[in-house]
């Protein structure tokens, strides 16, 4: 079985030649490669040569050579990955032939599929071209342009009827695009000029869509009906709700009828329409709508309006009901009311869990945290052929860490994962965890849901890193490893979608701030060094709690959603558990609560005395 011990002399060896051959291929020295190449079939990372390579010669390879490398590599991401390099090339050449003999099936992507039937036209099997044509062509939003050429031979042929132009127009109206529309509302043929007018006009003033559908045949003024009332409550949900109670009954479908009361209800609510307020609370028991039903409730959590929460918490469905979410507000409300017995019942059951909800409700009864720490099983055995695929996906893994290509290491990791089974996985994590790879051993475990192994979940990753930091800036260990926690899973070269970096996700901008404000030298590349990311995040988040005077929960909030967005939130009237419950942001709603949580579980694991709220000591009372 794998155990990343075997780094002796001829791993390292083969290691540098394999760094060496990859600078080889950048400067084009194929002779000097070959040679070099020969020796590392053995080494875990070869066939990441062969992938470079191939890439490199993306327009000279056939589709059966093609298909074979995707075939050889289906056990890792390079397979998938080379497959979609090589069809979009070839598709843009529209070698049709070897775009077909790799590409072996239906591709996923839409630029991808455009090529697929394009190749299929130019193959003869034009009545499978035509139908994915139409497929492609009823989309939302504008299509890849590598589907032009098929569109217009498919527009040549006859192939756009109304129905197609109608779907479309509809779907581009739900989907805000106006533009698409418009051009769309173009192609219909003049007996369906009128109906698309009235969908535009509809889309421009959807306060006149019920007028604008007068005369139309009632399917398609229904729909201009439905579309427009639902855009029109994106305005003004009180006026799109007048006019929708004075339609005839048999104005819309009952389906229809669903769709546009949905929609008011859920813009009422997100303003907090007083308007709508009494017609909402008159239909949440017959429209069960636990989505709904939730942003009525945080509406009444913020108005604390503690006999309205317990009769929402009823309109929820049984499986919201036993959310520990809405148990412990259920509680929240009986307590309220005087309803004391009751109240502790409740708080008992959700103590039980290891949550946010558990830990408050614990605090209410002055009981002792629940954990539910599981000790993890020791490696089992794997079947052989398992043995052998799983030992060569983890020695990829290792190797990949050690030259430094962390990214690739996860996305390998992660192509091993969706293979194997629950107990797999948990063998896989402990691995990880053995070998210190603490992004993936989370991974794992949360993959298994092994949610109980809180040495996999919650590892006490670079440790020492953050006690030192957190003695610097006079903070909770706990609370700067929950943030990292939470932030990167504990990954070092973690990249977020809008650019943040690190353990600690820190902002490029934020991070050359802070590191002027301390005194450390300014560099966005350093954000991916440990303790240079751990020293920038654990000084911001001290600013923050400084700026909000100790507020742990708020400034965990402006860490997450920005300082200037959370001063708009603040609330000098609610409980502190009710603030963080009614924060406008899921997202950020969500990050409060988990580190918090996992602030608790680290303290636990750390041997620390645990608390979920309160202030830090730079402040008194929250």
């Amino acid at each position: 079985m794998f155990d990343g011990a075997a780094d002796d002399g001829a791993l390292v060896s083969d290691r540098e030649r394999f760094l060496n051959a990859r600078k080889m291929i950048q400067a084009g020295q194929w002779s000097a490669f070959d040679r070099e190449r020969k020796a590392l079939d053995a080494y875990p990372l070869s066939p990441y040569l062969d992938y470079e390579r191939l890439m490199r010669r993306l327009t000279i390879t056939s589709g059966s050579q093609a298909r074979t490398f995707v075939d050889e590599h289906s056990q890792s991401p390079l397979g998938v990955r080379y497959l979609g390099s090589y069809l979009g090339t070839t598709g843009k050449r529209r070698r049709w032939g070897d775009y077909l003999d790799a590409a072996a099936r239906e591709p996923r992507s839409e630029n991808l599929r455009c090529y697929y039937a394009r190749a299929k036209r130019a193959r003869g099997a034009k009545e499978e071209a035509w139908d994915l044509a139409s497929r492609l062509w009823v989309s939302e939003s504008s299509v890849n342009d590598a589907c032009d050429p098929l569109f217009e031979l498919w527009l040549g042929q006859g192939g756009l009827t109304d129905d197609l132009v109608w779907e479309r127009a509809t779907l581009a109206y739900g989907a805000r695009e106006g533009g698409l529309l418009r051009y769309i509302a173009s192609l219909g043929s003049a007996e369906l000029q009128p109906a698309l007018a009235a969908l535009r006009g509809s889309y421009s003033q959807p306060q006149r869509s019920v007028s604008l559908a007068k005369g139309l045949d009632k399917t398609l003024g229904s729909q201009v009906i439905t579309l427009g009332l639902e855009r029109y409550s994106r305005y003004n949900p009180a006026r799109a709700l007048r006019q929708f109670e004075s339609l005839d009954d048999d104005a819309l479908t009952d389906a229809q009828s669903e769709r546009v009361a949905s929609a008011i209800a859920f813009r009422g609510l997100l303003e907090r329409d007083e308007d709508v307020q009494g017609w909402v609370d008159a239909g949440l028991p017959q429209w069960s709508d636990d989505k709904l039903t939730e942003l009525r409730l945080r509406w009444a959590i913020a108005e604390q309006d503690w006999s309205a929460i317990g009769t929402l918490f009823l309109a929820l469905s049984s499986t919201a009901q036993e959310d520990a979410t809405w148990r412990y507000w259920y509680a929240r409300s009986l307590e309220s009311r005087g309803l004391d017995d009751d109240a502790q019942v409740l708080y008992a059951s959700v103590a039980k869990e290891r949550s946010y909800y558990g830990f408050l409700s614990a605090d209410k009864l002055g009981l002792p945290y629940s954990y539910q720490d599981a000790e993890t099983v020791e490696i089992t055995a794997l079947d052989s052929a398992l043995l052998e695929w799983t030992t060569g996906a983890l020695w990829r893994v290792h190797e990949l860490n050690a030259v430094g290509e962390t990214r690739l290491a996860e996305a390998e990791w992660m192509h091993a994962l969706r293979r194997l089974d629950g107990s797999q996985q948990l063998v896989l994590a402990r691995i990880a965890k053995d070998q210190g790879w603490h992004r993936l051993s989370i991974d794992a475990a949360n993959a298994g849901r092994h949610w109980n192994a809180l040495d996999l979940r919650f590892p006490l990753a670079y440790v020492d890193d953050f006690y030192q930091r957190a003695a610097a800036q006079s903070l909770p260990v706990s609370e700067l490893m929950a943030i990292a926690r939470r932030e990167s899973a504990f990954s070092p070269t973690a990249r977020s979608p809008v650019g943040a970096r690190g353990l600690m996700q820190i902002m490029p901008a934020t991070g050359r701030s802070v590191a002027r404000k301390v005194g450390m030298p300014v560099s966005t590349q350093a954000l991916d060094n440990i303790e240079y990311n751990i020293t920038l995040g654990s000084a911001y988040y001290s600013q923050l709690l400084e700026r909000f005077d100790g507020r742990r929960a708020v400034a965990l909030a402006a860490y997450n959603a920005g300082p200037n967005r959370v001063k708009n939130w603040l609330s000098a009237d609610l409980p502190l558990d009710a603030w963080i419950e009614t924060i406008p942001y899921r997202e950020t709603r969500d990050y409060v609560k988990a580190v918090l949580a996992y602030s608790v579980v680290f303290d636990y694991r750390l041997g620390e005395k645990a608390q979920l709220m309160g202030n830090t000591n730079r402040s008194s009372g929250d």
